[in-house]
């Protein structure tokens, strides 16, 4: 990503010096400190699939205190209208800035959001009656 810039000589007098402490060898935690980093370099998506699934068990099972009868289906249909309108949003901004060939443009740019708080409250007037 970032290409290191190159040390100073008095950097690299104190890196000489902190090697020959050290015998050359790296200490345990910075080798599994590089690995894990260099994991997550190269597998971005399985990271994010790792963190969708923990926020979904802790969503799921978060101050349940026992009544998992109730809470699992309620906090599924939640979970399962989160993820349908998480993805419509996706699908549709990818459609919308696909048939205007503008990857800027959003629908409050064009007004559209407006529109959707007129429609909103001429619903709730409606149905208020």
């Amino acid at each position: 990503m970032f290409s290191p810039s190159k040390p100073s000589a008095t950097a690299n007098n104190t890196l000489d010096d902190s090697a020959s402490e050290n015998n050359g060898k790296t200490t345990f935690g910075q080798s599994c400190v590089a690995r894990l980093w260099t994991f997550i370099v190269n597998h971005p998506k399985s990271i994010a699939a790792i963190i969708l699934l923990i926020s979904t068990i802790l969503f799921l099972t978060v101050n349940v205190n026992g009544h998992w009868d109730f809470t699992l289906p309620l906090r599924g249909k939640k979970l399962l209208a989160l993820m349908v309108v998480g993805y419509a949003i996706g699908v549709s901004t990818l459609l919308f800035q696909t048939l205007t060939h503008n990857p800027i443009l959003t629908p409050s740019l064009l007004g559209f959001d407006s529109l959707y708080f007129y429609y909103k409250a001429c619903w709730f007037s409606f149905w208020a009656q």
